[in-house]
């Protein structure tokens, strides 16, 4: 995923003055019509069926690495993405690794590309740290005596507590995308990941389906600040190193995390992929829908994903269903537009430095991501 640098202030104000919310001030109100990208779909040679799946380099580059190859499946439906890191990008953070990065973090990054949680290594440790971050602030002191989550999350409470609420983020991102099986969002997160576990979707029993449905997910990227090593001094660790195994296993450091919120909403039904942007654009700007439209919703299958949401938030959304799920999404991502020392979202996205290389950034430019896409196979209704 590559970092947002769009100046603080600028983007706030640009946010403010496109708000339509209808609640009460400050949230911010990030709601532009969903414009789903043309789908460009290749003459299909005569006597061979249409892949009702989509074409997955789209998709690939949201991940914010380089698309180079498509390999397929022997079962001519699911997909291996090579992607190339391309130097500037951020990894993705997930929260069921997310106490394990911090600034000064220590971990194995050869297995980045294959497995999208790095191994931290703990039999190692840097000397202290100055850390420093993207919010405007009175607090100098970032000096952190032994790396760790929880003395990170000190730091940023001792940073939060200056101001009762914080109005300027760093960046904001809203768009959408077509999609004909939920494992292709695994190119979202740029890595292989359980996108059953992480959107609460029933796992299926692998049976053959006989139809795909049209399907839009949506995401919501809002970052609130970075906090990051500070560049000019040096690192140090506080034991000798084995050199041969820090280059074998590309012994790397976090160097850098950025928090904010993510929301990813999923919707699939048997509606043409046009009439099903057109359902989304009206809800997205607190339409009404007419009675097929409210029917095809309310037979659709409606999935989200929300992470550095407060807990209420989250909670009204996930116990939620049909056009109520949906209009409670865009609640929440139009309304949480500030952060507090409470609620601050959660770590989204790092970078790494190689800890043997004069601190280069890992992965080095080329690095090679492989991610899969496992899908149904599909069998004829005749």
């Amino acid at each position: 995923m590559r970092k947002f640098n769009i100046p603080s202030v600028i983007l706030f104000l640009l946010i403010i003055i496109s708000a339509c919310s209808k609640t009460d001030p400050p949230p911010v109100t990030p709601n532009p019509p969903v414009v789903v990208p043309p789908v460009v779909v290749p003459p299909v040679t005569p006597g061979e069926p249409a892949d009702p799946y989509i074409k997955l380099q789209g998709l690939a580059a949201t991940s914010g690495l380089n698309f180079l190859r498509d390999s397929v499946w022997s079962d001519k439906v699911s997909h291996t993405i090579v992607l190339s890191f391309s130097g500037g990008n951020t990894l993705a953070v997930l929260p069921s690794f997310e106490k394990n990065i911090y600034p000064g973090a220590i971990v194995k990054g050869r297995y980045l590309g294959s497995k999208i949680e790095p191994e931290k290594i703990s039999d190692y440790l840097l000397n202290p740290i100055t850390v420093l971050t993207s919010i405007v602030t009175d607090e100098t002191d970032g000096t952190i005596k032994t790396p760790s989550y929880n003395a990170n999350l000190n730091y940023l409470q001792k940073v939060l507590t200056a101001k009762s609420n914080f109005t300027q983020i760093n960046s904001f991102l809203y768009d959408s995308y077509e999609f004909t099986h939920t494992n292709e969002l695994n190119l979202f997160f740029g890595g292989n990941v359980d996108i059953n576990t992480l959107f609460g979707i029933p796992k299926s029993n692998g049976a053959a389906v006989t139809k795909i449905k049209s399907g839009i997910v949506v995401r919501s990227i809002q970052l609130n600040f970075t906090v990051y090593m500070d560049p000019s001094l040096p690192i140090e660790f506080k034991q000798a190193v084995d050199q041969n195994l820090f280059k074998s296993e590309k012994i790397s450091f976090v160097n850098s995390v950025d928090y904010g919120r993510m929301g990813l909403l999923t919707i699939q039904t048997d509606a043409e992929k046009n009439e099903l942007n057109v359902i989304i654009n009206k809800v997205s700007k607190s339409e009404a829908l007419d009675e097929r439209q409210t029917k095809l919703i309310a037979t659709a299958e409606i999935h989200t994903y929300l992470n550095g949401y407060s807990a209420a938030g989250k909670q009204s959304v996930e116990v939620a269903s049909g056009l109520d799920k949906i209009q409670k999404f865009y609640k929440l991502i139009s309304g949480e537009g500030t952060f507090s020392a409470s609620n601050y979202g959660s770590p989204l996205y790092y970078s790494l430095q190689n800890a043997v290389s004069d601190y280069a950034d890992y992965p080095e430019r080329g690095h090679l991501f492989r991610v899969h896409v496992e899908r149904d196979k599909i069998t004829s209704t005749k």
